[in-house]
């Protein structure tokens, strides 16, 4: 969108481990924002910013955001019902620490907060981004501009708290079986396996069809990312998307025939909800009848139906059957029967067996 690849990352639910870091600096990530109870240390300061060592000679920036003062945004309405209140707190505390080095305030809030779980706050907002610098007692900057800014080598060193996220104290837990947050989380590991095997053979499929065309899978998906995001037009042609995706020099000089694009593409919309199926919230609730596993579910299926109707495999019977070890704890439903009202209103009927 911005033509550029992007400086820093947020870590779905800011989940992490030093794997992950690792991955995303190998991809040029500079930064990334974590909740302050995810450094491994209780004598922290959250107004500066830190190095992790990944390994393998990497490092990458993290800033802790302000746990105060991000609670009070995102759960107190009296903190966000006046801007220049706001902003009187934070001329209060002074824009320089005890060493004269700039204090960083970084306050991380769901953006759904603006307007959708507070009204008005999204005026907020505006009102306190825009107010001249003496009133805000702070000069408006990025993480992408401190850390450009920052002698990196320089930062201190910090270590972190493996497999832990912002909203859930129990690790992340709250995705993968029970906790405190959510009592009953037996049905989340049978769901979460269901969907990696799933995923394993959406993936398999994948490779054989591109090794069959000699086209790069992974480098095309990443370049469908942009049609799936809406930023190119799928009208523009899957030739566009595969036009650093074909193996060779040879072949990257011809061009892949319609029937063979057309195959590439339902791949790569299948490879689509593959991914969106895994996306956090399926897995936050107590319970899996809701709108956010219903509709994980519904991506399952669209990815596992294309690929059905494209080689004839069984993927989605084999779903429903991994999907029987689901059991919601409001209801007497299974994995299965929750597949099969996800998908009321569909044409195609659901495989039983």
């Amino acid at each position: 969108r911005f033509g550029h690849r992007p400086l820093g990352l947020w870590l779905p639910e800011t989940a992490v481990d030093l794997l992950s870091l690792r991955l995303a600096a190998e991809a040029g990530v500079r930064y990334t924002v974590l909740a302050p109870w995810q450094a491994a240390t209780n004598d922290l300061d959250h107004e500066r910013l830190y190095r992790v060592a990944v390994g393998g000679g990497r490092d990458i920036v993290v800033a802790f955001y302000d746990g105060m003062r991000s609670a009070a945004v995102s759960f107190e309405p009296s903190a966000t019902a006046d801007a220049d209140q706001f902003a009187q707190a934070l001329r209060a505390g002074g824009d320089r620490g005890p060493d004269d080095r700039p204090r960083i305030t970084l306050v991380a809030t769901d953006g759904e907060l603006y307007g959708h779980h507070l009204a008005f706050r999204d005026l907020f907002l505006e009102t306190l981004t825009t107010l001249p610098e003496e009133r805000l007692g702070r000069r408006l900057t990025t993480i992408g501009d401190e850390v450009a800014e920052a002698d990196v080598d320089g930062l201190p060193e910090m270590a972190i708290r493996d497999q832990t996220s912002w909203s859930c104290h129990h690790g992340i837990l709250r995705w993968s079986g029970r906790c405190p947050d959510a009592l009953d989380g037996r049905w989340k590991r049978p769901l979460r396996v269901a969907l990696e095997r799933l995923a394993a053979a959406v993936d398999g499929i994948a490779e054989h069809e591109a090794v069959q065309l000699g086209v790069d899978i992974w480098a095309a998906r990443e370049s469908w990312a942009d049609v799936a995001s809406g930023f190119r037009e799928p009208g523009a042609g899957v030739e566009d998307v595969l036009a650093d995706a074909v193996a060779g020099r040879a072949a990257a000089a011809r061009r892949l025939a319609p029937d063979d694009a057309t195959r590439i593409e339902v791949v790569l919309r299948a490879q689509s909800s593959r991914l969106a199926m895994f996306a956090s919230d399926a897995w936050f609730w107590a319970d899996p009848d809701r709108p956010e596993t219903i509709q994980a579910l519904r991506l399952a299926a669209h990815a596992a139906r294309l690929l059905d109707d494209l080689v004839g495999s069984r993927l989605e019977a084999a779903l429903v059957e991994d999907l029987g070890a689901v059991q919601s704890s409001n209801t007497p439903l299974d994995g299965a029967q929750l597949y099969a009202h996800a998908l009321r209103g569909i044409d195609q009927p659901v495989p039983v067996g």
